[in-house]
């Protein structure tokens, strides 16, 4: 495991979070990246379903679309939409702004991340990555399914009533 590794090798430029609580996948991801170093945040299930050597792709489609510091590329599968991107990679101007908006901790946080992409205006590229099904899945088809619609509902009645609306990093900076 990670914390393993990390206790094995003191030196290496890792940092290992642990949570007392589960704060499910979206919230772990959150705590990650917003205390990420990189100049380029990338965000890859773990479950190797999807190559490092598709990171190259992404990489060039960011340099490609980034505009000033923002940017996002999404490495898909090609007959999924992007909201079910196995990989992502963010300048880290956009992964702070984002991640540091986002309400939704569940399984569709990244649907929020990037309607907050659209939102604020962020390039998004598409890039078709290799994908390979990986069994072991901790999803609950049923369960998750109607959990998943129920969030997407809260995201858009939030969203659309204003209740919810992005901060930017300036702003973060100043509350």
């Amino acid at each position: 495991t990670a914390l393993e590794f990390g206790k094995k090798h003191p030196k290496a430029d890792i940092r290992v979070i642990t949570f007392e609580k589960n704060r499910q996948k979206g919230g772990a991801v959150k705590h990650g990246v917003l205390h990420s170093r990189g100049r380029r945040i990338l965000m890859v299930d773990a479950d190797g379903a999807s190559q490092f050597r598709d990171l190259e792709l992404l990489w060039k489609q960011l340099d490609a679309v980034q505009s000033g510091e923002e940017g996002v590329a999404v490495g898909s599968r090609a007959h999924l939409v992007k909201t079910e991107a196995v990989v992502k990679l963010f300048t880290r101007s956009s992964a702070q702004q984002l991640f540091g908006s986002m309400h939704i901790h569940g399984w569709i946080f990244d649907v929020e991340l990037l309607l907050l992409a659209q939102i604020l205006g962020f390039p998004v590229a598409e890039v078709p990555i290799e994908w390979h099904e990986v069994d072991g899945s901790k999803m609950s088809l049923m369960r998750d399914s109607i959990t998943m619609a129920i969030d997407v509902l809260v995201l858009r009645a939030n969203y659309t009533l204003g209740r919810w609306k992005p901060v930017s990093i300036d702003k973060r900076k100043t509350e």
